[in-house]
């Protein structure tokens, strides 16, 4: 018979504090909508940080997360790939007009950040203003996952699983890390 290990005993204010984490708020915000009084809110809440079982429960429910929203390198990687790659043409189509929003492919509406469109009262014009996410800084993520600057990362003291780390960090807040050894 195997013995299943028992799920860390945690009370109903802990697991909200830890639900308010996953969700992305800060240590501070998560222990006051946890149902804990705001006074010493930043100092109490960096305590329950080291509870073993506070900690181990939210690197279970942080792991969880990951698999359920698929978050991994490749995926990540892929990511990257469709805003570096995009191809602004991809979005008009031949006669110039831009295309609905339901005709541009799923690569390509990847790349992009919003669309305003605004009519103009005066002349009962639409402009219409496409956001694009940073295609420089896609293809400086690409080139140092593939090394390209490895002389610069070595300079800097950074290697690839600190750079990748950052990008982890700055695409989803702390959903997924990678251990550095």
């Amino acid at each position: 018979m195997v013995k299943k290990k028992k799920k860390a005993k945690l009370s109903p204010m802990q697991d909200k504090f830890i639900h308010n984490l996953i969700k992305g708020m800060t240590q501070e915000k998560a222990y006051i909508k946890a149902g804990y009084a705001p006074k010493a809110a930043r100092k109490n809440a960096s305590r329950l940080m080291t509870n073993d079982n506070i900690v181990k429960e939210l690197a279970i429910r942080k792991a969880r997360a990951t698999k359920l929203a698929d978050v991994n390198a490749a995926n990540i990687i892929k990511g990257i790939a469709q805003i570096a790659f995009f191809d602004i043409r991809k979005i008009y189509n031949r006669d110039g007009t831009l295309k609905k929003l339901h005709e541009i492919d799923k690569n390509t509406a990847a790349a992009l950040v919003g669309v305003d469109v605004q009519e103009s009262i005066i002349y009962g014009q639409f402009t219409k203003k496409i956001k694009m996410s940073d295609k420089l800084k896609a293809l400086e993520y690409l080139a140092k996952f593939e090394g390209l600057f490895e002389k610069d990362n070595k300079q800097k003291g950074e290697g690839f699983a600190e750079t990748f780390s950052n990008l982890l960090d700055e695409i989803d807040g702390k959903t997924a890390r990678i251990n550095q050894k």
